[in-house]
């Protein structure tokens, strides 16, 4: 259950990291996990590309039914990837699993935000830890009531070391779409939750716009300009 602490009697805080253009693309594949994470690392590593966004997993089986590649300005990585790389590094990884990218298609009006469900930034993220997460799905769509879409996914955020060689993170999260005047209350959840990040994506007839929002619990804050 998502609960409060005295903690919480402090104000929340929101700090929205300056915006980007919205860009978005997705493949459909049916692979397992460790497949599907052993094959996108050696795809980051031939083309040097950064990929990060969100990946579903068929309940059953487990495996990765799809992944969608998003971008977000996080300025301790340096600038962003222009949508043009992020389209080659589509076209790529989609050729390694025999699969065409699509560019997503939003309702304008809407937006997009995912919550992790861990506290603060967790080691791993991955699933079957021990201790297991510390919020669901379920309570996140409950909390939220109607007017609300919630649904499972996991982010993978690929990282380049200097040598080229490629690692990532993975965690769980709930992924919430939803009208973008409501997106108040899920900022709120997002600090109940003691999120210390998030994403956020606003889409409108002119594309959009994607953007970080760090709360009073974030323990390492970007810098104003990317490094």
């Amino acid at each position: 259950m998502i609960g409060q602490s005295p903690e919480f009697y402090k104000p929340p805080t929101f700090r929205e990291i300056e915006p980007i253009p919205h860009w978005s693309a997705r493949i459909v594949v049916d692979v397992p996990y460790d497949d599907f994470i052993s094959t996108t690392l050696r795809a980051a590593s031939e083309a040097q590309h950064r990929y990060t966004g969100t990946l579903t997993r068929d309940a059953a089986t487990g495996n990765v039914t799809s992944f969608t590649r998003t971008r977000f300005p996080r300025n301790k990585y340096g600038p962003p990837p222009t949508v043009e790389e992020c389209e080659a590094g589509m076209l790529y990884l989609g050729d390694l699993f025999g699969v065409e990218p699509s560019k997503e298609v939003h309702k304008p009006g809407t937006s997009r935000i995912v919550l992790g469900l861990y506290e603060g930034q967790h080691a791993t993220g991955r699933r079957g830890e021990p201790e297991g997460p510390d919020y669901s799905v379920q309570g996140v769509a409950m909390r939220l009531g109607a007017g609300y879409s919630v649904s499972p996914s996991e982010v993978l955020s690929v990282r380049l070391a200097t040598d080229g060689s490629a690692s990532h993170y993975s965690e769980e999260l709930a992924e919430i779409v939803f009208p973008t005047i409501d997106k108040q209350h899920v900022y709120d959840l997002g600090d109940e939750m003691k999120q210390e990040r998030f994403s956020v994506e606003e889409f409108s007839e002119q594309g959009g716009l994607s953007y970080m929002v760090e709360t009073r619990w974030c323990q390492e804050p970007d810098p104003s300009q990317p490094m």
